[in-house]
């Protein structure tokens, strides 16, 4: 079974900028565009740095282009389009799940990038918790407590584990 998720620089697809004729899916607006797949080789060894230069001067070009003759920067479906392109954290690697739509075969990407996040969130929670029961237990009444009773005190008592518990 292959894996169907991957590292790509995509962007939101607008037909303005990436084009549009009767053989593109109906389907493609609010779609993420996948401007190129990075493979693990590419990863590690940061060629993809060049394609990706490249893609930023494309879309800044496209920017100044429309800035000069006065044109608003628009999409068909995203109202914020204008704050999306022109945010440089638009211009980076994710994670995606990659399809192919038809008939148009558009190489689209479903972002999982987030996942990430929610993961590192909880991770942060976990380990601030046990950096300060840590810093409890240090303390002398605490280990005074241990010596004596064989238990640490209720307020360092419970050594937080890591559980994701994702409800999909």
């Amino acid at each position: 079974m292959e894996n169907k998720n991957k590292l790509a620089i995509c962007a939101l697809f607008n037909p303005e900028l990436h084009g549009y004729d009767n053989t593109t899916s109906e389907n493609i607006q609010g779609q993420h565009f996948i401007y190129m797949i990075i493979d693990i080789d590419d990863f590690y060894n940061n060629s993809y740095k060049e394609h990706l230069n490249q893609w930023k001067r494309e879309y800044k070009s496209w920017i100044l282009n429309k800035r000069e003759n006065n044109e608003a920067i628009t999409h068909p479906i995203v109202c914020n389009y204008k704050n999306i392109i022109g945010n440089s954290v638009n211009y980076k690697i994710n994670i995606v799940r990659d399809e192919i739509l038809t008939p148009g075969q558009e190489h689209v990407g479903y972002i999982n990038t987030f996942w990430l996040k929610i993961i590192q969130r909880k991770w942060r929670k976990v380990y601030n918790e046990r950096k300060r029961i840590l810093l409890v237990r240090k303390s002398y009444r605490a280990i005074r407590e241990r010596e004596m009773t064989g238990k640490w005190p209720k307020h360092a008592n419970i050594w937080p584990k890591f559980n994701l518990e994702l409800k999909v």
